[in-house]
């Protein structure tokens, strides 16, 4: 279910809903809770945006496990972790990377969900009215900041694992 599309690999195809709605609804998430003003209108984007991220969150790193296994059939092995072949490294680094990624991906998802569900739904309402309420804040706050970050680093490790290699062996373009 999560390997292949069409021959082309999921994970592929489908990291780049996480890559570019994850940030957005971590976005949108901190102004539905720091701007009072603008809940009524961000309460479902924001709802729905969450959902997307976690579950294209879980989607990626499945499909990203799929792949792993794929590119390395015997990744599991302690032999070929203790291989210190640079590209299985990479390939180990990125899945762990995903892995992070994904987690808090569902986590952000959960936590938004609460606030705009029960923890902060009203206009007017001050969101550190209660200690629930301030709690589900804080979660949401920082689990919007772990989102972006999880994702600029899981992004990164995937994109050195899949051309590291090849970005290395060519020259710069006007010899700079």
């Amino acid at each position: 279910m999560f390997d292949l599309i069409g021959g082309l690999p999921v994970h592929v195809l489908v990291l780049h809903v996480y890559v570019v709605l994850g940030p957005i609804a971590a976005l949108a998430t901190l102004v539905y809770l720091f701007r009072p003003v603008w809940r009524r209108v961000l309460r479902w984007p924001v709802g729905v945006l969450a959902v997307v991220a976690g579950v294209s969150g879980l989607v990626t790193k499945e499909s990203g496990e799929q792949l792993a296994h794929r590119l390395v059939p015997d990744l599991e092995s302690a032999s070929t972790r203790a291989s210190g072949d640079p590209h299985v490294q990479a390939v180990l680094d990125h899945a762990q990377s995903g892995d992070l990624a994904g987690a808090v991906g569902l986590v952000f998802m959960v936590a938004t969900l609460i606030a705009v569900v029960w923890a902060v739904r009203d206009q007017s309402d001050s969101i550190f009215g209660g200690l629930m309420t301030s709690t589900v804040v804080t979660l949401v706050a920082i689990s919007s900041v772990a989102l972006v970050g999880s994702v600029f680093f899981a992004g990164h490790s995937g994109v050195t694992a899949a051309w590291g290699n090849v970005i290395a062996a060519t020259a710069t373009p006007g010899g700079n």
